[in-house]
């Protein structure tokens, strides 16, 4: 992974188009490849816990690199989640906390994941399986048209899942017959044998239902915000539960494995807003990255973040903090991240936002400068992260 890193980097800044690549690393070794890295030589003799500590030796040393190289690694399509453990009572470990902290407060793009298990979710529902389409709601739309009626509101949107699971069941019938054909390589059947391509398993693909506009919609049907109200947040998350409810059952009946996936497409948002051009409804969408208003650093508005977010495919619910610059200090981010663990269901922690930086010696503002303060260098960057962290603009100044 460390000559995959370094083969990136001698590409960052050459001017060509590069394919992003998200590296997801973990504490802990799947399973899967657990056999695997055993039953190879370097590894043959070491016992289970000396592989666990191996691995998280490793992990550091990459988050090193990443935290040296910081913001540039943008440059070159690259970012990184790291998974932590927190099941039960237990906490992250604290070595990994402070490098990861330290990798979001150098600017690197790094998404931090929360491995966990919920009343209403397992991680392993979702973790390592691909996201193959995306059907979004129009939630606001639904209110609209309920006019206050809650079970006509429910009905509207289960309507709409049937529809939805008939589009993506035609679309795995065409994706089947294109895997066998061979028009899709790369991408090859799961159970091919021989090598070539990358395996899609279409029988554990998750097809998403794309939410859109939750706090808009509650904010219409119940006059109030769930951000303000503990009334219409309990409504709120009584209507996902009805819908998650009905959803695994409509798919079980079609064999598609459906899950709820934020959506926040600007494109999205585009095409779903023209519906509300007749009604006179104040719409504050754009305003944050959260499912609520952007789910601000306020701790109560994040733990009711978090309530929502197990109701969504792993890795694509993420809490996004913005902020001015102190936020980004590396204890402050620590902080964060442990709260986030310790004390609610998020499942995952972003930093988003624009800031400087300079190529030359790494420093990093607030505000343009056209040349570094530090070093005086005239390698001035521009990073602006949006969409959870799945979005990053990177333009030399």
């Amino acid at each position: 992974m460390a000559q995959s890193l370094r083969k990136l980097w001698r590409h960052a800044g050459s001017g060509t188009g590069h394919p992003t690549v998200v590296w997801r690393l973990s504490e802990t070794i799947h399973p899967h490849w657990r056999s695997k890295f055993i039953g190879a030589r370097q590894l043959s003799l070491l016992p289970e816990d000396e592989l666990e500590i191996t691995s998280r030796d490793t992990l550091l040393e990459i988050l090193a690199h990443v935290q040296e190289v910081g913001p540039l690694w943008s440059a070159c399509g690259a970012e990184f989640e790291v998974v932590l453990e927190t099941f039960g009572e237990k906490e992250p470990a604290s070595d990994l906390v402070d490098a990861v902290a330290g990798c979001m407060a150098s600017g690197a793009p790094v998404r931090v994941l929360f491995r966990r298990d919920t009343a209403v979710s397992k991680s392993a529902e979702t973790e390592d399986r691909d996201l193959l389409q995306t059907v979004s709601l129009n939630f606001p739309r639904a209110a609209v048209i309920a006019e206050g009626d809650d079970d006509r509101l429910v009905e509207w949107l289960e309507d709409r899942l049937t529809l939805a699971v008939q589009a993506h069941s035609a679309k795995k019938d065409l994706l089947t017959k294109m895997l066998k054909s061979g028009s899709l390589l790369p991408l090859v059947p799961f159970n091919q044998s021989g090598e070539g391509g990358r395996p899609l398993n279409l029988d554990r693909g998750l097809w998403g239902i794309g939410v859109w506009g939750l706090e808009e919609m509650t904010r219409f049907h119940c006059g109030e915000s769930p951000c303000d109200s503990e009334e219409s947040f309990r409504w709120l998350l009584e209507v996902i539960a009805r819908l998650k409810l009905r959803m695994r059952e409509i798919g079980e009946r079609f064999g598609i494995g459906m899950w709820m996936v934020a959506d926040t497409g600007e494109q999205v948002a585009e095409r779903l807003l023209r519906s509300f051009e007749e009604v006179d409804f104040d719409l504050r969408l754009g305003r944050g990255e959260g499912f609520l208003e952007g789910a601000n650093s306020k701790d109560d508005r994040l733990v009711r973040e978090g309530k929502l977010s197990p109701f969504f495919a792993f890795g694509h619910s993420l809490s996004s903090v913005s902020g001015p610059e102190n936020e980004w200090n590396v204890d402050r981010i620590s902080e964060r991240i442990r709260f986030l663990a310790s004390s609610t269901h998020v499942s995952g922690m972003t930093l988003v936002g624009t800031f400087y930086c300079c190529r030359t010696c790494g420093g990093r503002f607030a505000e343009a400068v056209p040349v570094c303060d530090h070093c005086g260098g005239e390698s001035v960057y521009e990073v602006t992260r949006k969409k959870r962290g799945t979005y990053t603009r990177f333009v030399r100044l």
